[in-house]
């Protein structure tokens, strides 16, 4: 599951990458690819299950913290993505997404954080290194 995971984080980023591209440059039709479309979606769902299934379930070990941070992280960063995909959205996710906008840059960087964790663990496991427990 923590390359689920990993992958769901590494696209979350790209997607918060492609919101910034295209602030940038913008232009009449926004390349989305399907999957990338999908990320917020993806983020929340895989943030959902990684507080309420393994990080709840597994408080005080470091994975379980690390699912629980990682979690919660996806969920604000799933948050943002969706309401910035979409053109009209609830009046009471858009009073959540005001108060969550300033700390973007946070958000951005928990969620960088987290992937590298999952990342270069996974990479450890592979090569047959110990990880934390």
């Amino acid at each position: 599951m923590g390359i689920v995971v990993c992958i769901t984080l590494l696209l979350g980023l790209l997607s918060f990458l492609q919101n910034w591209r295209t602030k940038k440059q913008p232009s009449t039709t926004r390349p989305t690819g399907v999957v990338l479309a999908a990320a917020p979606q993806l983020l929340l769902a895989m943030g959902l299950w990684n507080v309420g299934w393994y990080g709840l379930r597994h408080l005080g070990s470091f994975w379980g913290n690390a699912a629980l941070f990682s979690g919660v992280t996806m969920l604000l960063a799933g948050l943002l993505l969706y309401v910035e995909s979409k053109r009209q959205t609830p009046a009471s996710l858009l009073a959540v997404y005001r108060a969550l906008k300033p700390l973007r840059l946070v958000i951005i960087t928990a969620l960088l954080a987290s992937f590298l964790l999952y990342a270069i663990t996974l990479i450890q496991l592979n090569l047959g290194y110990a990880i934390i427990h």
